[in-house]
This record gives structure tokens, C-alpha cells and sequence, in this order.
């Protein structure tokens, strides 16, 4: 009967007996017509769902790899985000996050301070941003997403875009002076075009004295 050792049913015996007395074989065969109708109708019950289930379907092993993760929530959001610069580009890379159907990335360029979408749909664990480089800082974050919806953001990374450097410029060179060889001779200014010419001066004259008057006798 089951899992009872014998010294058990021997034991159950001696207390039925002093409890029933002379009904006890009746007693006993009512429990045993119970005991091996309910065991009978367990059996029964056990191998219908054998018939309807077969065993090797059923796995209720939650700890499992092949057990799938709950696809009816969005995905965590992704892990091991960094940034790092390469020339004038900054290269995102991440950790996959499970279940997700796509990556999105978002950055946060001060002033403003609020991280806006920049790209959506990625299907890779990296993405290449080419932001302007004027010296500010800059933060990232990507989150996943899937047919439930958008997980939430990751860890923040940040990278610092140096300005250029400004171009070199060189200073104005002074004109050449000019040279003695070949400089026109000093004089007078030539007349002006269209101005009246001066007319000749002349000269007076020389003066031929007072006529000599003749002296009286």
C-alpha cells in the first residue's frame, strides 16, 4: 500500500483492531474498495494526458537556454555603450540587447541639453555620428525597441569635439621700392593739357639817353 513499510501497517492494524473490534474486516474492505477505485481512476487520468500531451512537449525547466524570453514586453535597454573619436567622426558601439528588433541612438548638444533622435532602425550594435566640431561636448544614448515598444535609455557616454585648428595666415608683404636708375629728371611741371599758355614776356628797351643841348655862344 503505497510507500508504508510493514512494521507502519502492522502498527495501523493493532489500533484499528482495538478501535473496531470485530467490524474491522468489513472496514477493511470498504477502505481497499476505495483506496484501489481512486488509485485506478489517477491511472486513468495520468494516461489521457499522456495521450493528449506528450511528455517530451512539456518542459516547465524555466532556467533553460531554449527557454524564451517574454516577448510580450519590450527590451532591456542596451549595456556597454562607448564612444570614442576617429578623425572628424565619433563610432558608437553597444552590447546586444534581447529580443530587440532594431537600436535607436539619441544625442544631447549643448545648449540645448535634451537628448534628441538622430538615427532609428539600426540593426547592427554600432553606428558612426559626424557632428560639427567646434569644441563642445557631446552625450549619447541608444535604446532598443521591438513590436511592444521603445526599452529605456542606456549609460550615458560622452565625448569632447576639438575645434579645428584656425589656418595659418601670412603677413602683407610691403611694396618694393622704387629704384634711383630710371627716375625722370627733376624740373618744372609740364603745362597742363587744355590750360591757356602764358604769353611771352618782353623785354624793354635799353634807354638811349637825353638828346645834348647846345650850349650858347
Amino acid at each position: 500500500m503505497g510507500d508504508l513499510g510493514f512494521g507502519e501497517l502492522l502498527v495501523i492494524g493493532i489500533i484499528a483492531l482495538l478501535i473496531y473490534g470485530k467490524d474491522l474486516p468489513q472496514i477493511a474492505r470498504k477502505f481497499a474498495y476505495y483506496y484501489n477505485k481512486i488509485r485506478r481512476h489517477l491511472n486513468e487520468m495520468r494516461d489521457e494526458i499522456s495521450r493528449q500531451i506528450p511528455a517530451e512537449n512539456i518542459n516547465l525547466d524555466t532556467t533553460s537556454p531554449s527557454y524564451p524570453y517574454d516577448s510580450g514586453m519590450p527590451p532591456a535597454p542596451p549595456t556597454g555603450l562607448s564612444a570614442f573619436l576617429d578623425h572628424e567622426q565619433v563610432i558608437l558601439t553597444w552590447d546586444a540587447s534581447p529580443n530587440a528588433d532594431y537600436y535607436n541612438v539619441k544625442r544631447s548638444t549643448p545648449p540645448e541639453g535634451y537628448f534628441a533622435t538622430i538615427a532609428t532602425g539600426i540593426s547592427s550594435t554600432t553606428y558612426t555620428d559626424s557632428p560639427a566640431f567646434d569644441g563642445s561636448t557631446v552625450s549619447y544614448v541608444v535604446t532598443a525597441s521591438n513590436s511592444y515598444g521603445e526599452s529605456g535609455d542606456s549609460m550615458e557616454a560622452s565625448v569632447t569635439l576639438a575645434a579645428p585648428a584656425p589656418a595659418e595666415t601670412k603677413p602683407a608683404q610691403p611694396p618694393p621700392a622704387a629704384s634711383d636708375a630710371g627716375t625722370a629728371p627733376t624740373g618744372p611741371p609740364a603745362p597742363q593739357a587744355g590750360a591757356p599758355e602764358s604769353p611771352p614776356q618782353t623785354q624793354p628797351p635799353p634807354s638811349a639817353g637825353e638828346p645834348e643841348v647846345p650850349r650858347m655862344s
